[in-house]
């Protein structure tokens, strides 16, 4: 396993950890993260949970569209990324299952057949810090599509780190102008 602490600081948000790994026996790549963001937590919470339009939280994400609302906190979303590295370019497509609990954790489970996702999870934790949220964002992913072998665990890190900053500052960003 690869193994990679990258403090960054951006000119709003901060990720303050990213711990990013790949198992290559089982193709998985595990993303850890913790981002403190200038902004209560019900804003950064209405933000996240605003599933129509989270291609304005990040350009990352070219589609995002609500296919079910089995209740106000649970509800299935597609969302379609694109990255590109080099010379290859993917349109990333996910469909899941995500469910708000108590307001200050969101849980998301991949429907494998409607995505490019043989597996995956995601978990976003809301801690209100004063007029600030500090996240602790877990995901687990193991890809069903093809990526050239030479640029695979380069291409999924780099996607991975890069859909976290964007978020962090299109969350701020969002959150400031509803201010």
């Amino acid at each position: 396993m690869l193994l990679c602490w990258l403090p960054f600081s951006l000119w709003a948000a901060n990720i303050l950890k990213s711990e990013i790994t790949h198992d290559e026996e089982a193709d998985r790549y595990s993303l850890i993260a913790e981002i403190l963001i200038d902004a209560p937590q019900p804003g950064v919470l209405a933000i996240l949970t605003n599933y129509k339009n989270l291609s304005n939280v990040s350009e990352l994400i070219t589609e995002s569209t609500i296919l079910e609302q089995y209740s106000p906190q649970h509800h299935r979303v597609r969302l379609v990324s694109n990255k590109c590295i080099l010379f290859f370019c993917a349109d990333i497509v996910r469909t899941q299952d995500i469910k708000v609990i108590n307001k200050q954790r969101i849980e998301a489970i991949i429907i494998p057949e409607l995505s490019d996702f043989k597996q995956a999870s995601s978990v976003w934790r809301l801690t209100a810090k004063d007029e600030t949220t500090l996240i602790r964002y877990e995901t687990h992913s193991i890809p069903d599509f093809w990526v050239p072998p030479v640029i695979g665990p380069w291409f999924f890190k780099s996607a991975m780190y890069d859909s976290v900053v964007e978020i962090a500052e299109g969350i701020e960003r969002i959150a400031k102008e509803k201010q």
